[in-house]
């Protein structure tokens, strides 16, 4: 998709890059939590941890294909953290 507009010739299709950390799957984990920030999807492959740290900008515009380990990270760790505080 990210080549879709050059490809095409079509300057109205617009990337939209959102950085992935996945985590294996569990059951019983069947919903989406939304948590500022944060957008975790269970899947039946795995749960999916999507930071947008600019919230539904994030990711507006871009064509990188390149991975953004650090932010996938970022987002699993954030996860961790409000699992931890949230158990207290």
């Amino acid at each position: 998709m990210y080549c879709a507009r050059k490809l095409w010739s079509d300057e109205s299709l617009i990337p939209v890059r959102g950085q992935i950390g996945w985590l294996p799957p569990q059951a019983g984990v069947n919903y989406a939590l939304s948590l500022d920030d944060l957008i975790i999807t269970g899947r039946r492959d795995g749960i999916a941890v999507q930071p947008t740290p600019h919230g539904d900008d994030t990711g507006w515009n871009d064509d990188s294909e390149v991975p953004d380990v650090a932010a996938a990270k970022a987002g699993v760790v954030q996860l961790a953290r409000f699992y931890e505080t949230s158990a207290l």
